[in-house]
């Protein structure tokens, strides 16, 4: 999928670093998956978590944005 382009693409590789970093920490090798699929999975986690962190932030601001054009509009309408 294409990412957003006011998303740094070197944050987005920190994440998966993180990721990676999580799957070291967390694998086990008595359960039946191979390194590779389960730091695959904990990657691709950490990068949608932080897509969907931003997304919200960004959503979050637009709509604070909104509102205040919104009051102001309101304000001006009395004045």
């Amino acid at each position: 999928k294409p990412v957003p382009y006011e998303i740094d693409l070197e944050d987005l590789h920190q994440e998966g670093t993180l990721g990676l970093v999580d799957a070291v920490n967390r694998f086990r090798e008595d359960k039946e998956i191979s390194f590779g699929t389960f730091a695959r999975v904990c990657i691709d986690r950490q990068i949608r978590t932080a897509l969907r962190k931003y997304r919200s932030q960004t959503y979050r601001l637009l709509s604070r944005s909104i509102s205040l054009e919104s009051t102001i509009t309101e304000y001006e309408d009395l004045t």
